[in-house]
């Protein structure tokens, strides 16, 4: 069962789900007991093979049900001094550890079902294998769509393989339960190929789960819509100018990663510590089973960068800088490339300093990097910030263009 989250952030509600999915696993380890106490004493009484080989192998089901329960109880805990990344990986090794038993499982039904060719014993009580066999066949399928709910909730490959064994183990009570009618009826190597059939596909499902635990312990990674996800919540920023590379890797129930981004150069230090706390919170919010992931900013130095200079009237470089905020003035633009002017020119749009909507407007158009002035209203800085474009003061013992651009490139 899925379990309500209103008020929860996404990390919450899935830590929530993962105490959730500890008590089931404890649950299910109770119920397993019983069952296989119940498959032990059919198997006792009637003498069938196929049931006593059953029943051990629920006894090794015992086994990697508490390793789940511990595995999952384990990664709840918060971080310590010598597990700096938490515990979390433990649950996918407990998976490992299942598919190795579910391999040995498949392998030892292979031999018996083998043996069964060729040698044969004397059976009884067959109505009480049958009823054996069918209780087994519900409490697996009742606990293979348990496990699997759960296991997709939490993101658990343990609970997850738990499902497919408890699956395999439906699959072998109803070919235990072949086994025991054709018994009765003396119908001969039934038992051998049914066992032979259910052997291949256990080892199959051993060999698939260990593989994936196995590779996920080596932080292999297989969801690229997850990346992508990820990928187009950052492209959204106003200040991600590109999303140099995204790693991620699976530990226990939880996804772990960093992303490398690249970042306007002109962004305000501020604008930046918000917006990377914005991401961090809007990849957490909108990523199933995220645990956490680290933004690395990589501010680069500008290739090309576009200055504006309110001047009074066009005199090329020589142009002297507005300084009276009563008067109009029109806009110098100077391009820098490397360490020196590329190329500049100035435009016609006469500006006052009492119009600071439309001074923005056009600068952005314009796509200026920087304004050099002295006569900024907070209107203005604050439209300017919004859209990274940094203000430097005009320093009054400065009066020209190229003299202040000269000062400029000492700080880019």
């Amino acid at each position: 069962m899925a379990i309500e989250h209103k008020q929860k952030t996404k990390h919450e509600a899935h830590l929530e789900n993962l105490r959730y999915a500890t008590k089931v696993a404890r649950n299910s380890l109770f119920i397993l007991i019983g069952l296989t106490a119940v498959k032990a004493f059919g198997g006792y009484v009637t003498n069938i093979v196929a049931l006593i080989g059953d029943a051990v192998g629920s006894f090794s089901d015992i086994i990697a049900a508490s390793a789940i329960f511990i595995g999952l109880k384990l990664s709840t805990k918060h971080a310590s001094k010598t597990f700096k990344y938490g515990y979390h990986k433990i649950e996918t090794f407990i998976s490992l550890l299942i598919s190795i038993l579910i391999l040995y499982a498949g392998i030892k039904i292979f031999a018996e079902s083998i043996d069964r060719f060729f040698v044969s014993a004397e059976t009884t009580a067959h109505v009480l294998g049958v009823v054996t066999a069918s209780i087994s066949i519900v409490v697996s399928l009742f606990t293979y769509f348990y496990h699997g709910k759960i296991g997709e909730l939490i993101n658990s490959k343990a609970m997850m393989a738990s499902a497919e064994d408890k699956r395999n183990d439906a699959v072998v009570s109803l070919g235990v339960l072949g086994s025991v009618i054709a018994d009765q009826f003396r119908v001969p190597y039934v038992e051998a190929v049914i066992g032979v059939a259910i052997s291949i596909l256990i080892i199959w499902t051993g060999v698939k789960y260990g593989k994936e635990a196995l590779f996920y312990l080596l932080d292999y990674w297989d969801e690229p819509e997850v990346t992508e996800k990820i990928r187009k919540i950052l492209q959204k920023s106003k200040i991600v100018t590109h999303v140099k590379n995204i790693r991620l890797r699976h530990a226990g129930t939880y996804i772990f990663g960093e992303a490398f981004l690249e970042i306007n150069p002109f962004t305000d230090s501020k604008d930046l510590r918000d917006e990377i706390h914005r991401l961090d919170k809007d990849v957490e919010q909108n990523v199933e089973h995220l645990g956490d992931i680290v933004l690395y900013i990589d501010p680069p130095k500008p290739t090309l960068v576009r200055v504006a200079i309110p001047i009074t009237q066009d005199n090329g470089l020589k142009s002297i800088i507005a300084e009276n905020p009563s008067e109009t003035f029109r806009f110098f633009f100077v391009e820098i490339r490397g360490n020196g002017i590329q190329k500049f020119w100035s435009t016609p749009e006469i500006f006052s300093v009492e119009k600071p909507a439309e001074m923005a407007n056009f600068l952005k158009i314009k796509h200026a990097n920087i304004l050099i002035s002295s006569m900024i209203k907070p209107i203005l800085y604050y439209n300017l910030r919004l859209n990274n474009i940094k203000v430097y003061p005009h320093f009054l013992d400065v009066k020209d263009v190229e003299n202040t651009v000269k000062l400029l490139l000492l700080d880019i």
